[in-house]
């Protein structure tokens, strides 16, 4: 369970992003961060974009798997959840990502977040599944730390990765500030699950690395 400073502050950020979305038009926001984007923020963020991706969720997997498995089967179960509903919605609303938005407003977007970012010109930007991805899994890892800080940290490695997508341009604010709060849902939905597989032997409990222990 979440330290109520924790659930305080996160859920400040997560209301002032919600206004900026509904307050600021999409577009807006997009040119005013590549106009003060840096070269060096850039390639951090382009290395921990890549912490949203499904390689995440395998070693994250492959983790529980050794320390206790319902960790192990929770994490499963929300990756498949968050891919799933990812595709799902944005097969629904086939949003242009900010490359085709650029090419409407008459910008080239190659000239456009130019530190290596290829720009993805198709209609899948809302919700923004690395934004999902990333507090569907470090959101459920938040939830069962038991410190402040080990849950401050999940959730600014969550909140960093979604807005990487944000600053390297693959998506406007509306997209992960969305895909944070889908991500979010889905991390509960992991947290409630893992509590129902302790079992009537304690096997939810252990791991591989308890499982292989000499006694």
């Amino acid at each position: 369970q979440l330290d109520r400073r924790v659930v305080i502050t996160f859920a400040i950020g997560l209301i002032l992003s919600i206004a900026l979305a509904f307050l600021y038009d999409k577009g807006e926001i997009l040119l005013w961060i590549n106009g003060h984007e840096n070269w060096w923020v850039a390639r951090v963020f382009h290395t921990l974009t890549d912490f949203g991706g499904h390689l995440a969720y395998l070693v994250a997997i492959g983790i529980g798997l050794v320390i206790r498995s319902r960790y192990a089967v929770a994490s499963a179960i929300n990756g498949l959840l968050t891919l799933f509903l990812s595709g799902y919605l944005k097969s629904i609303f086939e949003t242009p990502r900010p490359a085709l938005w650029l090419r409407g407003q008459g910008v080239d977007e190659t000239e456009m977040f130019a530190f290596g970012t290829f720009l993805q010109p198709s209609f899948d930007s809302f919700p923004s599944g690395h934004a999902m991805a990333a507090f569907s899994l470090y959101g459920f890892c938040a939830l069962v730390s038991k410190t402040v800080w080990a849950q401050s940290l999940w959730l600014l490695l969550a909140t960093c990765i979604a807005f990487s997508r944000l600053y390297l341009g693959f998506h406007f604010l509306q997209d992960i500030v969305f895909g944070a709060i889908i991500g979010l849902g889905i991390a509960l939905l992991g947290y409630a699950l893992q509590g129902k597989l302790i079992g009537k032997n304690g096997w939810g409990d252990a791991g591989l690395s308890s499982m292989l222990r000499i006694k």
